[in-house]
């Protein structure tokens, strides 16, 4: 990967990208799929301390009617 990524791209977070977003006092996600789960993964049940800003069009690509959108992240 690329030097300045943190943690390699994939659907599951690894180790070394909780770790990053654990530590992460903002987190910007442009299009991030799962970001809900991504969240989860790094905080569990806890609230993240981190801002999180939040760009995607998700709200215009998925509908209750299919269920395929994911859990809603908790972003600023």
């Amino acid at each position: 990967g690329h030097p300045l990524h943190a943690a390699d791209a994939g659907m599951f977070m690894t180790r070394d990208g909780t770790d990053v977003l654990r530590r992460a006092d903002v987190i910007l996600s442009l299009g991030w799929v799962d970001l809900a789960g991504a969240i989860s993964a790094a905080w569990g049940d806890e609230a993240p301390d981190a801002k999180i800003i939040h760009a995607s069009v998700d709200q215009h690509l998925h509908n209750g009617f299919s269920r395929d959108h994911l859990a809603l992240a908790p972003v600023d």
